[in-house]
């Protein structure tokens, strides 16, 4: 499992990179452009292509954001529950989002290939707009594997409290610090 872990990681790791190389080739893309307008030129179709960019840059950064829990998560109420509880409603979210993901990896697979029969393009571009549609479902595919990574992570943890085998006694007390704060549980 330690593999699987890294390996995810590495390939969330691999897609950031991509993502950050990418964001350097729209800002060269439209500084480049501002400045051949000055000389009364463009670059043709700058816009479409800071557009398929973009578009590899949002999905090829989430799963990396994922993977450093770079979301938002609501967190005032959620921390007044107990960690038994919390630990059972994030499995539910976990589970709920697998599933979503998984179905949107599915629905760009068909669309993709869907695309690719129909010879779809990008009109001012003249690219085929499936392989666009690929990578945007290999970037969720990336992110439904960190979920799933953090989905097996709450299973080992509910299979551990189930299976009885904590630290210390009835009576001990353990300190978790969570973000700089300590809080007791009992």
């Amino acid at each position: 499992m330690s593999r699987y872990i890294k390996g995810t990681a590495r390939l969330a790791r691999y897609f950031d990179v991509t993502a950050r190389v990418g964001v350097a080739t729209i800002a060269g893309l439209v500084v480049v452009n501002i400045v051949l307008r000055l000389f009364h030129y463009s670059i043709n179709q700058s816009y479409d292509l800071v557009c398929l960019l973009m578009l590899i840059v949002t999905g090829f950064s989430i799963a990396y954001c994922a993977l450093q829990k770079g979301h938002v998560a609501v967190g005032a109420l959620f921390d007044r529950l107990s960690k038994r509880i919390r630990t059972i409603i994030e499995t539910i979210v976990s589970i709920v989002f697998l599933l979503f993901f998984g179905s949107v990896i599915w629905g760009s697979l068909e669309y993709g290939m869907s695309n690719s029969r129909g010879g779809e393009i990008v009109p001012t571009l003249g690219i085929p707009v499936y392989p666009f549609i690929y990578l945007t479902g290999l970037s969720f595919l990336s992110l439904w594997l960190v979920l799933f990574v953090d989905f097996l992570k709450l299973e080992k943890v509910l299979k551990k409290r189930n299976t009885g085998t904590t630290t210390g006694g009835p009576n001990s007390r353990q300190v978790a610090v969570t973000q700089g704060k300590e809080s007791e549980e009992a």
